[in-house]
């Protein structure tokens, strides 16, 4: 997909700026009639560059960066921060997707990785030292356990449905055994769970296997047999699980909130910026994976109809442009002059806030959790926008300038979460709610730490929107739009089509 936007993007000769990060979204006007009007961005030299541009397209992708335990490419760490930063509306930013997944080359660990029924290998931090099959304590029958592994197969990603019952579980105590106890976990495709017994599988795994003739006495041969390319796969990023373990986690996947926009996909309350793809907010709570492909294509074909039907003609005016560029760079340059004076590397703060978001605002949330979190998260923010981080190079200025957008935007994801919280919507979607008066997650589980809230079905007819203004961070509820009905007759739609009445 990218390689063919690339050609294309070749073939029709648009020029490209490369190694160019843009640090800060420009706009002009009050509230009410705020717009777009280009971006600040710093250069492979360290200098500041203003672009103007009548219009705005955001495609930035989801917010990788964010997370500790993530499977977005390590070069990707998102954006949506910058335009948080410029107050720009976000709708459903708690909603979201997190799996399984490896973490040294990041790879989601569904489908057969998980039906071979690998075992599950948890060790202290060195990644070494007492090495332990950690699920064997939560299922007195191994061939449950072993059922559940299977299961996690099609069941991928979390899903808080498939807590009781289902393998979700499995997720839970992967998030147990890293999170909370510190330790690390790994998949050994070499041997099978101590006691393995294919007969001791339930049904639905016993009959799978059995039809794909999946009964060799390894899980590493069972892969072999059934999916050698996902052995090959890995082996050409460097690891061998024929001979090594698969270091795992749970992690962010998708966003499938974002910034909002209407059915042109402008953002709702600046003019001229066009979220497009992940960073657009309109996935839903629980979102097929091919959808979200189709969202991005479409929405961006129609930003870009609207913009060339609607916005041909350009109606910037360079003084306001340059007014909002010399406001940005006196921002940016003493943010980056206070890094100057700064000793905490932008590594510190980077895994400060990862890390806070990947135990509190991940998959497993909870009321105090989340209290705690948004406080810790409003104090880095005040701290890092006071102090900055480390800079000694265009390349660290870069980092902390990309640190600044991240800590904000975690700040805003984390409130937001704690209103959904708080709203009483219960556990939807990729996210499970602890609460004591809830139900109770497994019997193996300490029911005081280990229940969860229902989904309260009453929201999904509503939508959660989210805005900074005034350094305040402001969450409300609204009425979700209804999917029109509509008696269009061809002949009339077509012709309000050729004259371009669809864009008014």
């Amino acid at each position: 997909m990218c390689r063919a936007l690339i050609a294309e993007v070749k073939r029709r000769k648009i020029p490209v700026q490369e190694k160019v990060n843009v640090v800060e979204l420009l706009t002009t006007g009050d509230d009410r009639e705020k717009r777009a009007c280009g971006a600040l961005a710093l250069n492979a030299k360290g200098e500041l560059v203003a672009y103007a541009a009548d219009n705005v397209v955001f495609a930035v992708g989801g917010p990788g960066g964010l997370y500790k335990t993530s499977v977005y490419p390590v070069v990707h760490t998102g954006a949506i921060g910058l335009a948080l930063q410029a107050g720009a509306m976000a709708q459903g930013l708690p909603e979201a997707q997190y799996g399984l997944a490896s973490t040294q080359f990041r790879w989601n660990v569904s489908g057969t990785y998980m039906q071979v029924v690998p075992r599950f290998i948890s060790t202290d931090a060195d990644g070494k030292s007492n090495p332990r099959e950690f699920m064997r304590d939560y299922f007195p029958k191994i061939g449950k356990m072993n059922s559940m592994v299977f299961l996690k197969g099609y069941q991928w990603p979390f899903d808080s449905k498939k807590i009781i019952g289902g393998s979700s579980i499995v997720d839970i105590l992967v998030y147990i055994e890293t999170a909370l106890n510190g330790r690390r976990v790994f998949l050994d495709f070499r041997e099978n769970p101590e006691g393995f017994d294919f007969r001791g599988l339930e049904k639905e795994a016993f009959d799978y296997l059995e039809n794909s003739k999946a009964f060799q006495k390894t899980p590493i041969a069972r892969l072999q047999h059934m999916n050698p390319g996902a052995i090959g796969l890995y082996k050409d990023h460097g690891i061998d699980i024929t001979k090594e373990m698969l270091e795992v986690a749970v992690c962010a996947q998708h966003n499938n909130g974002g910034l909002a926009g209407n059915s042109w996909w402008e953002s709702t309350n600046i003019r001229h910026l066009f979220p497009v793809g992940e960073v657009n907010g309109s996935h839903g709570v629980a979102r097929p994976g091919g959808s979200a492909l189709n969202s991005g294509q479409v929405g961006s074909i129609r930003a870009a109809e609207f913009i060339g039907n609607v916005y041909a003609e350009s109606d910037l005016k360079m003084a306001d442009f340059n007014k909002a560029a010399k406001a940005g760079v006196r921002e940016v340059s003493g943010f980056l002059k206070r890094c100057g004076k700064s000793d905490t590397g932008w590594r510190e703060v980077r895994a400060e806030l990862q890390g806070r978001m990947s135990k509190a605002g991940a998959h497993i949330r909870s009321l105090k959790g989340l209290k705690q979190a948004v406080k810790e998260a409003k104090a880095q923010v005040d701290v890092l926008e006071e102090q900055g981080c480390k800079v000694e190079n265009a390349t660290q200025a870069v980092q902390a300038l990309r640190n600044r957008q991240l800590c904000f935007a975690h700040w805003v994801y984390l409130a937001a979460t704690l209103h959904h919280v708080k709203s009483e919507v219960g556990s939807r979607g990729s996210a499970m709610v602890r609460d004591a008066s809830g139900q109770r997650a497994h019997k193996q589980l300490d029911p005081a730490e280990w229940c969860f809230l229902p989904e309260n079905e009453t929201f999904r007819d509503k939508v959660q929107e989210t805005v900074v203004a005034d350094g305040k961070i402001k969450n409300r509820w609204v009425k979700r739009r209804a999917i029109p009905e509509s008696n269009l007759w061809f002949e009339t739609a077509w012709a309000d089509y050729r004259a371009g009445k669809i864009y008014k």
